[in-house]
């Protein structure tokens, strides 16, 4: 390559197809104890679905979403580390 074609900038198109890829949330990147958060690259969801794994299960749900009405807190924590 030329020192010339090293000094192009890059298109539109380019730049915005690398902003692209660094938003893609995936399995090392993610934050995973942010419920909000949601794998987005292809790759990682190709992985998920091979190992046969949804990404929803790999997203932290925090110990109040185990919770149901009259069950002991211990058994609280054994439901949610099940679900883990």
């Amino acid at each position: 390559m030329s020192a010339e074609a090293e000094n192009i900038p890059p298109t539109g198109q380019e730049v915005a197809s690398v902003e692209a890829a660094k938003a893609l949330i995936n399995l090392t990147n993610f934050a995973e104890h942010d419920p909000k958060e949601r794998i987005s690259s292809p790759r990682s969801l190709t992985a998920c679905a091979q190992e046969g794994v949804a990404p929803s299960d790999l997203i932290y749900k925090p110990i109040e979403a185990f919770v149901e009405k009259g069950l002991e807190p211990r058994l609280v924590k054994l439901v949610r580390s099940v679900a883990n």
